[in-house]
């Protein structure tokens, strides 16, 4: 399957929903990120799967500021007739003509050796950019297969945009901030002590559980937002395991107390945040430089995590990670001690 580039813009598409209304890509453009799912057949079994669940979904979806629109080449009275019976909650747009199917590279040569649309979905960012593609997977998981990338894309983990440099840029090119090599603690070394309030505004230092407990510092860069929640989610669903392995977790970011206790509150934390607003102890770190993001060159906080021992020498950093899978890495380097 030939399809679009993944970092260019998506392909623009017009096409009438279930009711006979127009609905364009370019109508999200700016305001909502949208899951576009090619299907085979409004009514069979596997295509009610898909569309159930993301029906089911739906308020997940939201969250993300995600739109679902469901192409099939069938009839607007077909699509009519599922989104009834099915009590469907988003737009299905019909392609019979197949056009945009193949536009986007959905349609080809089955298993069965006939030529049919290939079921595939394509997550596009609210700059109107594809940021992923999914083909192969199974419809009872699609929905959460979306989820994890909507998650990685709030993270910054999938792509921002792809822009091709004209000549007269090249030269500029060398002005733009390199990124700095980071001074990161060295493991098996005395990490930088600190201490810094908490939510609650009770000072908490690393010196505290020398000899005591092995200590989880994950800096993240902002309380509640999608990368950061996911992030911290993961870690208080685990916490009773970490806690077995002799652990606390502390987590820091530059946001100020208030702001930690309403992470707090709305997330049901059950660990220490740790509020540094002039960011001098994520500098002591290497957790503080330069950063990109949709060609913004700009200092902030470098997500990583660190390992410290109860005899108070840095065991673990970890810097590549996606945040759904986090807790996961930390349970296993915890295990390795």
């Amino acid at each position: 399957m030939a399809y679009p580039k993944i970092g260019n813009m998506a392909p623009a598409f017009s096409l009438k929903n279930q009711d006979g209304k127009k609905v364009a890509l370019k109508d999200f453009k700016g305001e909502s990120n949208v899951l576009l799912y090619f299907y085979p057949r409004a009514s069979t079994p596997g295509c009610t799967t898909q569309a159930g669940a993301l029906r089911d979904n739906k308020a997940k979806l939201a969250k993300h500021d995600c739109v679902v629109l469901g192409v099939s080449p069938d009839s607007q009275e077909r699509l009519q007739n599922f989104i009834a019976k099915q009590s469907l909650n988003f737009d299905l747009l019909s392609d019979e003509d197949h056009k945009i199917t193949q536009k986007y590279g959905a349609w080809g040569d089955k298993p069965s050796g006939k030529e049919g649309l290939l079921r595939t979905s394509y997550l596009i960012g609210k700059d109107g950019r594809l940021k992923a593609v999914l083909e192969k997977f199974k419809t009872t998981d699609h929905h959460q297969r979306v989820l994890d990338l909507l998650a990685d894309l709030a993270a910054g983990n999938l792509p921002a945009e792809v822009k091709k440099a004209p000549a007269k840029a090249k030269a500029a090119a060398a002005a733009k901030p390199e990124k700095e090599p980071r001074n990161l603690p060295e493991i098996g070394s005395v990490p930088p002590a600190f201490t810094l309030s908490n939510h609650d505004g009770i000072p908490i230092s690393l010196k505290d559980y020398l000899g005591k407990k092995n200590v989880l510092i994950y800096f993240y860069p902002k309380a509640l937002t999608q990368g950061c929640t996911v992030q911290s989610i993961g870690l208080r669903d685990t916490i009773k395991r970490i806690e077995k392995l002799d652990t606390v977790v502390l987590g820091i970011s530059p946001d100020p107390r208030k702001k930690l206790q309403k992470f707090i509150d709305k997330e049901k934390l059950n660990f220490d945040l740790l509020s540094d607003e002039d960011h001098e102890v994520a500098e002591k770190y290497g957790c503080w430089g330069m950063k990109q993001f949709m060609g913004r060159h700009y200092l902030g906080l470098i997500r990583t995590s660190f390992i410290v021992g109860k005899d108070g020498t840095l065991k673990v950093i970890l810097d590549k990670f996606k945040t759904r899978t986090h807790h996961y890495d930390v349970l296993e380097a915890l295990g390795s001690l």
